[in-house]
């Protein structure tokens, strides 16, 4: 019996992708990442793989997320394991959000924000955190998308 996960994959389902953060983050000017990146859960080792465009975040010595632009995420997958790197295009299993300003983000997590990208709690739920100047992008489960939406519209508010 073969496992199959490809109901992860936006690209080979039916209908057309929605975001999980549309309701949570509808007029908040909230910008919502969920159909701009795809997520690629990679095991092996992805050193000497020349991938422009696409961001690797290692999470273990032979486990990284890639990251990349949403519609390319099922032909980056299969370049992949025809290089023998296992990977599960998770792009349908997660949502992700931008938010700015450090102080937002003190308000939401504990993780040190000078070590990004670090993956730990935000608003109670594993999300991995990267930094750009004082940009954050947060990618999380999409089943936590309404929550994650609330938490970061609350703690902005908190702020004005």
């Amino acid at each position: 019996m073969s496992l199959s996960l490809d109901f992860l994959s936006p690209a080979l389902g039916e209908p057309a992708p929605r975001s999980p953060l549309a309701r949570a983050l509808a007029r908040s000017g909230i910008r919502d990442l969920s159909l701009d990146y795809g997520v690629l859960d990679a095991r092996g080792d992805l050193t000497g793989h020349p991938m422009e465009g696409v961001e690797v975040v290692r999470l273990s010595p032979e486990r990284s997320f890639v990251l990349c632009p949403y519609r390319d995420a099922p032909g980056l997958r299969e370049w992949l394991e025809g290089r023998g790197v296992a990977a599960i295009d998770a792009s349908g299993g997660y949502a992700g959000l931008e938010v700015e300003g450090e102080a937002v983000m003190r308000r939401l997590t504990e993780l040190p924000l000078d070590r990004c990208p670090a993956v730990g709690a935000v608003g109670h739920v594993a999300t991995l955190v990267l930094r750009d100047g004082d940009r954050f992008r947060l990618f999380f489960r999409q089943e936590y998308a309404d929550y994650m939406g609330e938490r970061v519209l609350d703690a902005l508010e908190g702020l004005a």
